[in-house]
């Protein structure tokens, strides 16, 4: 019997894919099956398969976040923090943890009209970016068949 590792939340996919058994509720039952779809086992263990034919990892909650917090340090200590942050008047990015995280750090924010976020530039650059990446995937294969523009899709995005 080959022992299959998987989160605790994840036991009853895992039981699903291993030995088809379903829980007992009829609702949960359903669920499962359709969410055990997108899962598999890879090295004897429990992995979903993203849109992207990405294999995603199963982990507990705690452990989830400890790789977060891995990689926004990771993020942080390659690239350091910004120097300033452009917002809106809102107030979500002006209160909490944010306003927190940026005085510490002595980060500045510049307010941007909402009525106007392209007068920075920033916008238009960051669409002539993505358009110039998108053009050649995309005119080409659209050129030869239309239909095929959905497979480049995610390689682009």
């Amino acid at each position: 019997m080959t022992v299959v590792e998987a989160p605790s939340w994840a036991q009853p996919i895992l039981n699903f894919l291993v030995s088809r058994e379903l829980p007992s509720n009829e609702i949960l039952a359903r669920q499962v099956q359709h969410r055990a779809a997108t899962y598999t086992i890879v090295n004897r263990e429990l992995v979903r398969c993203s849109v992207a034919s990405v294999f995603q990892r199963c982990v507990e909650q705690e452990k989830g976040k400890a790789i977060l917090r891995d990689i926004h340090q990771d993020i942080t200590v390659r690239y350091d923090v910004p120097h300033n942050i452009i917002i809106d008047n809102g107030t979500n990015l002006a209160k909490g943890a944010l306003a927190r995280f940026r005085v510490t750090r002595v980060i500045l924010s510049d307010l941007e009209s909402v009525s106007h976020p392209q007068s920075n530039g920033q916008i238009e650059q960051a669409n002539g970016l993505i358009l110039s990446d998108i053009k050649p995937r995309l005119v080409e294969p659209l050129e030869r068949s239309a239909s095929c523009w959905i497979e480049e899709l995610p390689a682009v995005l």
